[in-house]
């Protein structure tokens, strides 16, 4: 995304866009940093915990505006939010898909023929504040955590993340009540992923290959995509 001001990117248009989302994908979930952001205002009392800990602003850079990862909606659907990216490419792809029909979520892999219910309550709406006083609907925290790595190996930002969100949910006396076997599709999922050629050697690829060259080679990669799904 081209250089922005952030008259632009400003807090009142994150609010003005999650409300909109909200509104008009009533099963749109945040996934993000931004869905992170309830849990740690309900545990903490503070939904800039984790900005603040990162020194990063909630709206991102001038450069670089922060993006908005959601579940629950069908892919490209985001394209029509302005004026932050709306980004489902993490959830709602061949290797992982969570969809909602009617009060009934799935989760489901294309790749593998994979597709299993999910408890009600794994995607039980949470909503709250987010960061910057913004009402927003994301999660359960177990279910955040149990995001990470369906895909692909954890990155190290992403083990210390997944680990600041397990330690807060081990501080607080409000944790989700639900048995961890409702978890298990997750686990099924990610066991499948981590087998699959294509993620292997995906992940061999982010290992080796240095951001710098990898950025680049974007263009390239996403042809190949198109033509191996």
């Amino acid at each position: 995304m081209n250089t922005v001001s952030q008259g632009v990117f400003s807090p009142a248009a994150l609010d003005h866009e999650l409300s909109q989302l909200h509104t008009t994908m009533p099963n749109a979930r945040l996934v993000g940093s931004l869905g992170r952001s309830i849990i740690y205002g309900r545990i903490y009392g503070d939904p800039e915990y984790e900005f603040n800990l990162r020194c990063q602003d909630p709206i991102g850079s001038v450069a670089t505006p922060r993006d908005i990862d959601v579940a629950g909606i069908p892919a490209n659907t985001g394209q029509a939010y302005r004026p932050f990216e709306i980004d489902t490419t993490g959830f709602a792809g061949p290797f992982l898909n969570i969809q909602a029909e009617g009060d009934t979520w799935f989760l489901i892999a294309d790749r593998h023929g994979f597709a299993e219910e999910l408890h009600p309550a794994v995607m039980e709406p949470q909503s709250g504040t987010a960061v910057l006083g913004i009402s927003a609907v994301t999660v359960p925290a177990q279910t955040l955590v149990e995001l990470y790595g369906l895909k692909e190996s954890l990155r190290p930002k992403d083990i210390a993340t997944r680990g600041m969100l397990t330690a807060a949910i081990a501080d607080s006396d409000r944790r989700d009540d639900f048995d961890e076997d409702f978890l298990n599709p997750f686990v099924r999922l990610r066991q499948l992923n981590t087998t699959d050629a294509y993620i292997r050697a995906q992940n061999i690829y982010r290992k080796y290959v240095p951001g710098s060259v990898r950025k680049h080679a974007v263009p390239h990669v996403q042809k190949l995509k198109k033509v191996l799904f």
